[in-house]
């Protein structure tokens, strides 16, 4: 997912050459009055192409890539439908980034960089807000001066490493960065035309932001989601928050982070500090030529967009609600992967629900001689997808 490279890119329109430092010491200013801190020092800006940029990228993505499990999640991509089979994942978030970027805080070098080139009337969204007086160059750069201001206070690359381990507590974290930093984007158009941010609120919605991302078409429809959600889904959880207790609120998610994709799904659990539970259990040894790669957690997120593959929206986040935690183990024999998912639900009523839904999911077939059925034990779900022999927990 996104945050394996850190770079927290802003996907907008792209941002015209002109004085960058005079930008930066302006949108400074304008931030800390939004977000009621103040920067610790000024942030360095630095002007490359967009090839520049993108090798920059490209080499931190490598990098960093090659400490996170992507094996383990691409293989429960593919089970669950959420990827197509064959589908790279790496690569495909590797190449989206390499298309997308325009501009980027860089938290190892505590810089802004800015990849100058193109026009702003290339993308549709960007023409309908600059006709409208936005400036497209502003909203790009105090997204990501925000995202230094969030790295000097609350130092985003331990909260990287903090969270990379867990999918789920990764795309969570990622949805409070990028969603905070959106909303100061938002407040900012507010500001600049003389309104109280609140008003705002409702006209900024999902949609209308989503037909800002320029060339997310070639991308998997899932990989897009992964990209876009963490700013509009994030945009929604800070906004609860700071309705609750203003931008210190905010500030305290950084401080005690949202566990969870359900946190950010619904944001009177993390208030309530509703935390998943932390399964763990024992898996015997695969059979010969199987590989055992690894577990991950899948979340709420997630179970959400299969069941939107299966049932449609409104059924599927019905199936996802009630999540109280999961744990899945990927397998691999050549070319064959396998799947063991185990879930645990708020009630038995909402495991029932899921093992419905993972019915469905298991009813589209599998590979004869391996493992696909589905089990539920009260309030616990188990999942098995081309699973290999005698692997399935007892739980």
């Amino acid at each position: 997912m996104r945050r394996i490279f850190i770079l927290l890119v802003l996907l907008l329109a792209p941002v015209l050459a002109r004085s960058i430092d005079q930008d930066v010491a302006r949108l400074s200013k304008e931030l800390e009055q939004i977000r009621g801190l103040k920067l610790t020092k000024p942030v360095p800006s630095q002007a490359l192409s967009q090839a520049e940029v993108a090798r920059y990228l490209q080499g931190l993505f490598d990098q960093e890539a090659a400490r996170l499990p992507f094996a383990v999640r691409q293989v429960f991509m593919h089970q669950v439908g959420l990827l197509a089979p064959g589908v790279d994942y790496r690569k495909s978030l590797r190449d989206l980034y390499s298309q997308q970027v325009q501009g980027l805080y860089d938290p190892y070098k505590k810089r802004f960089l800015v990849a100058t080139g193109g026009s702003p009337e290339s993308d549709p969204m960007a023409g309908v807000l600059a006709s409208q007086g936005f400036n497209m160059q502003d909203m790009l750069t105090i997204h990501e001066l925000d995202h230094a201001l969030q790295d000097q206070h609350f130092n985003l690359l331990k909260i990287d490493r903090d969270t990379a381990a867990n999918f789920d507590q990764s795309f969570a974290a990622q949805c409070l960065i990028e969603g905070d930093a959106t909303l100061v984007m938002i407040d900012y158009v507010a500001v600049s035309m003389g309104l109280d941010p609140s008003m705002m609120d409702g006209m900024m919605d999902d949609s209308l932001l989503t037909g800002a991302q320029p060339g997310m078409g070639n991308a998997p429809p899932f990989i897009q989601k992964l990209v876009g959600d963490p700013y509009f889904r994030g945009m929604s959880f800070c906004k609860a928050l700071r309705r609750t207790g203003g931008w210190k609120k905010v500030d305290q998610a950084y401080r005690r982070l949202p566990a969870s994709s359900e946190q950010i799904l619904h944001p009177e659990r993390y208030l309530k500090n509703d935390r998943p539970a932390s399964l763990n259990f024992k898996l015997p040894d695969p059979p010969a030529g199987w590989k055992y790669l690894g577990c991950d957690v899948a979340g709420e997120y997630c179970i959400r967009n299969v069941g939107e593959n299966l049932v449609g929206a409104e059924l599927a986040a019905r199936a996802a609600e009630g999540w109280g935690g999961d744990l899945y183990c990927s397998y691999l024999k050549g070319s064959q992967e396998g799947l063991v998912w185990l879930t645990v639900w708020d009630s038995e009523q909402d495991a029932k629900e899921f093992e419905t839904l993972a019915g469905k999911l298991v009813g589209r077939g599998g590979v004869k001689g391996l493992a696909n059925r589905v089990e539920r034990n009260k309030r616990k779900v188990l999942v098995l997808r081309n699973a290999p022999p005698g692997v399935a927990p007892r739980f």
